[in-house]
């Protein structure tokens, strides 16, 4: 014989007044071959759920045995006995049903039964709990090398089953208890962090405003000028083909590239201008001008072109981008429409300037106000400026025009 030193139990500690675990020597028995040997029961394995937890309780473990007979399958319980709740089910079918009614910690089946193998047995586990989101143990026992599979996670030999299944059963249980736990904290977290996105204003990519905040800031904008006259003018730049940089390298790298983007517009911005990131890879600036004409395409081409004319560092390199720009305008005058209304034309807007390489420029007239029909049946209000320079240059008086009409007129 030889003797062991195993640590007390934290309940026995506290049954006997002692501060934490300590050691006890244990003398183990030559040739024992488990509680069919020896008149041992093995202690019950409990798990504390969310509504026993309050008080102070816990809950048995459940294990169902799928048998061909009930007698192979009294036996497997048996061997089982004081660990849990053990329910005997005759065939796979019957011992499926009883699972979808009630789900259970660990599943004993044999290899070969009737009506399906305990293969197909553990398949069929595995989709009920794919719906439910519950995790079960599935020990099989068998001779056969195949019986192991994806879905099963142990396999037992049948001629050394009644001597190792009462010992690994319970190892299954921890172990399956354990799993479930986890999974159920991760859901909820999961569902926190759901409630948490829902309510935050911020980006977690490039710590700007999310469109929650943008829309919240536009609205503040627009009672902000119908209760001190101005204009607002919502402007959203976007970046181009974002989705071939995630997939000729990964997502870190987009996100550099987009962190840097973000660096490069606050740079050229006013102090008082709100940027705000909408995702993915689209920039929104609310902006509050004195009036309309502080909101057309030559105010911020300095801003399109400080954009898109620079490359940006990030760990495989600079990279070029292309990016549209489009902006959407309105003033007390004409009764500032809804955010909503306002953030969808920008938004359309912004994949025409995409293909057309310009930027475009909405103005909402008094006309378009008192419309009704959709955003589509008002072009005319739509500017597509082409940035020429020359014509831009003459704008401000240092050169003569071009023969012919200018690609700036605008029209209201």
């Amino acid at each position: 014989m030889k003797a062991y030193r195993t640590p007390l139990s934290d309940d026995s500690c506290r049954e006997q007044h002692l501060p934490g675990p300590i050691w006890r020597p244990v003398v183990a028995v030559s040739g024992f071959r488990g509680p069919t040997d020896v008149n041992v029961r093995l202690p019950l394995v409990t798990r504390v759920d969310e509504h026993t937890k309050a008080k102070g309780g816990t809950v048995q473990a459940t294990i169902l045995v799928a048998s061909a007979d009930a007698a192979a399958g009294q036996v497997v319980a048996e061997a089982m006995r004081g660990l849990g709740s053990v329910s005997v089910c005759v065939g796979a079918v019957s011992a499926l049903q009883k699972f979808e009614e009630s789900s259970t910690d660990l599943n004993v089946t044999h290899q070969t039964m009737d009506d399906m193998s305990g293969i197909e047995f553990a398949e069929s586990v595995r989709e009920i709990e794919a719906d439910t989101g519950n995790f079960s143990y599935i020990m099989v026992i068998g001779d056969e090398l195949e019986a192991f599979d994806g879905a099963v996670n142990q396999w037992l030999p049948a001629s050394e089953a009644d001597v190792l299944l009462p010992s690994a059963a319970r190892a299954a249980l921890r172990l399956a208890l354990d799993t479930q736990e986890l999974r159920d904290k991760n859901a909820a977290l999961r569902r926190l962090n759901t409630e948490l996105e829902q309510g935050q204003l911020q980006d977690t990519i490039t710590g700007l405003g999310n469109r929650r905040f943008a829309m919240q800031t536009l609205d503040d904008t627009i009672r902000q000028i119908e209760a001190r006259v101005g204009a607002v003018c919502f402007l959203m730049i976007g970046i181009m083909k974002l989705d071939e940089v995630s997939g000729q390298y990964d997502q870190t790298i987009s996100n550099e590239l987009i962190n840097a983007v973000s660096a490069r517009i606050q740079n050229l911005v006013r102090p008082l201008d709100v940027v705000t990131y909408l995702g993915p890879g689209r920039f929104a600036l609310i902006l509050n001008q004195p009036s309309m004409a502080q909101c057309t395409a030559e105010c911020y081409e300095r801003i399109y072109d400080g954009v898109r004319l620079k490359s940006y560092k990030t760990a495989v390199g600079y990279l070029e981008i292309q990016v549209g720009m489009s902006l959407c305008a309105s003033e007390a005058e004409t009764g500032a429409p809804n955010p909503g209304r306002i953030v969808s034309i920008t938004e359309r807007n912004l994949d025409e300037a995409h293909r057309s390489g310009a930027i475009a420029v909405h103005h909402l007239t008094q006309a378009f106000a008192q419309q009704t029909r959709p955003v589509t049946d008002a072009p005319a209000a739509t500017v597509v400026a082409k940035h020429a320079r020359r014509e831009f240059a003459w704008q401000l008086g240092k050169e003569t025009p071009e023969p012919g009409p200018s690609r700036f007129t605008q029209s209201k």
